[in-house]
This record gives structure tokens, C-alpha cells and sequence, in this order.
């Protein structure tokens, strides 16, 4: 396509012609606007080498559909035009895609696919940001990411154990596991401990000391590694959390059980 002259638009400026910032939207590639000369006016717009150029690249010029934006310096300005240099690092090219499936670890940087990149699950009207986009291992985090169950005067003690079973209601991996204690534990510790299938999770075991304030009231929570392999579950899969230790006698603890809904690798 043929360069627009009133698609470049001068966003921000520190005075001075010095530290500006422009955008420049429509349906040519990132390649193609940062070509030498394809921004033909730049001299007499006032734009200067060092200033920065967002480029957001749409589907059509009707601009409906955003798929990618990306930040470039400027590196020469002549009269015949400007030379943009590539996507810089950290603020480099940004996809943005959509359908009705779910991103998993395959839609990746193969896929054009960088850390900040956005895809819309349009069935479902949920967003997703990329955080990893290694080639066959990305992770997706969910705009809608967490949900906490509750599981209020589980029975426990050290001498019977109990187990929750969860059905887990996305793929994701458990954000924190938190506990209330209801009444006094003596003699020994009071533990929950969390597992993905029979694999205990990695990080996962929430100890009650009680040496340390063992009253009724007495809060305590761990957060598993987001990276341990241990610590990921996909939907269907079971979710146990299972008390135990040395407390004597039986004791009621509120459970909650603090999952993120990310892709998984």
C-alpha cells in the first residue's frame, strides 16, 4: 500500500522537536513502513532522527481488526523521507489475534507471537496476554485468571486424615493455598498438602506450626512455584489437598484454594 500521509500522527513531543513519539496505523506491514523513504513527508512534519514510531498494523484500512503493533526509532531523516530502524527490544513486535479456541503452549513466537502479545477467545469474550512465548512451551495468562474455592471446617488432625477432591474447572496452575485455623492444635504440627493427580505439588504444603499461636484465628499460606512442572493441571484433572501432621485431637481449618488460569506447557 501506498504510504498515508495523515495516518502518521505526532503523539507526544518534550518541546523542541526533542523526544518525540508518533503512530502510524494501516495495513502495512512493520516491513514495509520502516523502509527508507516510505514515510515521505517526515522532514517537513518536523520528525527527527531518535524520535519513536508506533506502528499498529491492521487486517484492512477500514482499521477493524488490530494484528500487530510494534515501537521503532527513527535513524535517518533526509528530504526525500525517514528510515526506521527494527522493533526494539522489549517494545518489539506485539500480535494481536483472535478465535474460537483457547491459545495453548503451540501458539508461540513462531506464530509471530511476543511477550505482551494479546489474543481475544472470541466464543467466550476472553483475553489473553502472552508472558512466555518460547517455541512449543508458551504460556498464556487469562484476563479472567483466578478463582478461589472455599472449603469451610474441613475436619483434620494429625492422627486422621482428610482429602478434598477438585475437579478442576480449567487448565491452570494453583496461585496459593491458605488456611484458617478454628481451634487450639496441640502436641504436634497440623499440615495441608496439595497434589495434581497423585504428584504433590511442588512448594504446595501448608504447615501449621504449633509451637506459634496455635488458637482458633491462626492464618497460614503458601504460593507454589508458577514454573514448577508439578504445579499445573489442565481441565477435568484432579486436585487433592490432604491434612496431616502430629496435631492431637481433631480440629476444624478453612481451606482456600487459590488457582490461576494460564496455559500450561
Amino acid at each position: 500500500m501506498a504510504y498515508t500521509p495523515d495516518e502518521l500522527k505526532l503523539l507526544t513531543s518534550a518541546g523542541g522537536g526533542t523526544g518525540q513519539i508518533w503512530v502510524y496505523e494501516g495495513n502495512d506491514a512493520a516491513a514495509t513502513v520502516i523502509a527508507a523513504n516510505f514515510i515521505s513527508d517526515a522532514a517537513s512534519k518536523g520528525m527527527n532522527v531518535g524520535d519513536l514510531v508506533i506502528i499498529r498494523e491492521f487486517t484492512s484500512a477500514a482499521k477493524t481488526t488490530l494484528t500487530a503493533q510494534s515501537l521503532h526509532s527513527v535513524t535517518t531523516v533526509a528530504s526525500t523521507g525517514a528510515t526506521l530502524g527494527a522493533a526494539l527490544a522489549g517494545g518489539g513486535t506485539v500480535a494481536v489475534g483472535s478465535g474460537t479456541a483457547t491459545p495453548d503452549k503451540d501458539l508461540d513466537s513462531g506464530d509471530g507471537y511476543s511477550l505482551g502479545s494479546q489474543y481475544v477467545e472470541t466464543d467466550v469474550d476472553e483475553s489473553y496476554t502472552c508472558v512466555d512465548n518460547t517455541v512449543g512451551a508458551a504460556i498464556w495468562n487469562s484476563s479472567d485468571d483466578h478463582s478461589t474455592l472455599s472449603f469451610l471446617e474441613v475436619t483434620a488432625s494429625g492422627a486422621a486424615a482428610k482429602v478434598i477432591r477438585v475437579n478442576a474447572p480449567f487448565t491452570g496452575r494453583i496461585q496459593a493455598i491458605r488456611t484458617i485455623l478454628n481451634g487450639t492444635i496441640t502436641t504436634g504440627n497440623l499440615t495441608v498438602t496439595a497434589a495434581v493427580t497423585g504428584t504433590a505439588v511442588s512448594g504446595g504444603v501448608v504447615t501449621v506450626t504449633q509451637s506459634v499461636s496455635p488458637a482458633a484465628g491462626k492464618k497460614n499460606a503458601v504460593e507454589p512455584s508458577l514454573t514448577a512442572t508439578s504445579n499445573k493441571f489442565t481441565k477435568g484433572q484432579t486436585i487433592t489437598l490432604t491434612t496431616g501432621g502430629t496435631a492431637a485431637g481433631t480440629k476444624t481449618v478453612n481451606i482456600y484454594l487459590v488457582l490461576r488460569k494460564q496455559t500450561v506447557a
